[in-house]
C-alpha cells in the first residue's frame, strides 16, 4: 500500500513537471509600446488602451527662436541656430506602456479634435507607434498606413512570437 501510494506521487510530481517544463503553464508574454505623434494636433493627447486611460502625451514645442516648452512650461533656449525653420514645430510622446500582448484599441482624444482609434493586436516585444496627422499617416514600427475618413486606423494581425 505504501509502495503504491508513493508510486502514485511519484507520478504526479513527474507529469507535473514535464507539463510545467513543455509548455503547459505559459504566462502570457507582454509587449511595450512608444506612442508619438509629430504635428499640434494631438500633440498633447490624452491616450485611452480599450477606453481606460492610461494618461496624456508629453508635449514639446521648439519656437523658431529657439525657446523649448514642454507642456507649456519654459524648459530651455537654444543656442542661435540657423534652422530655417519659420513655423512652431510641436511634438508629443507617452513614456513606455507596458501592455499584455494581443488585441488593443489605441484612442488619442482631444477636446478640441476627433478622437483617433487605433485598433491593434500586439505582439511581444518593444514597438513604435508615430502619429502624423497632417499627413494623415500612422506608422506602426516601420509600416506606414493611412488615417481613414472615420479617424480610425485598423493595424493587419502580427503573428505573435
Amino acid at each position: 500500500m505504501a509502495r503504491r501510494r508513493f508510486i502514485i506521487g511519484f507520478l504526479f510530481i513527474f507529469l507535473g513537471t514535464v507539463i510545467i517544463l513543455f509548455g503547459g503553464c505559459k504566462k502570457q508574454e507582454s509587449a511595450r509600446l512608444i506612442i508619438t505623434v509629430e504635428g499640434r494636433e494631438l500633440s498633447d493627447a490624452h491616450l485611452f488602451i480599450d477606453d481606460k486611460q492610461v494618461g496624456s502625451l508629453t508635449q514639446t514645442v521648439i519656437l523658431p527662436d529657439g525657446k523649448v516648452y514642454i507642456n507649456s512650461k519654459l524648459a530651455t533656449k537654444l543656442h542661435d541656430q540657423d534652422s530655417g525653420n519659420a513655423s512652431d514645430t510641436y511634438t508629443g510622446c507617452s513614456e513606455p506602456i507596458l501592455l499584455a500582448s494581443g488585441k488593443h484599441t489605441i484612442t488619442l482624444q482631444k477636446s478640441e479634435a476627433r478622437p483617433l482609434k487605433i485598433a491593434v493586436n500586439i505582439p511581444s516585444g518593444y514597438h513604435l507607434l508615430t502619429v502624423l496627422p497632417e499627413k494623415n499617416l500612422v506608422k506602426w514600427n516601420n509600416t506606414s498606413l493611412q488615417i481613414g475618413p472615420e479617424k480610425s486606423v485598423t493595424i493587419a494581425s502580427e503573428k505573435t512570437k
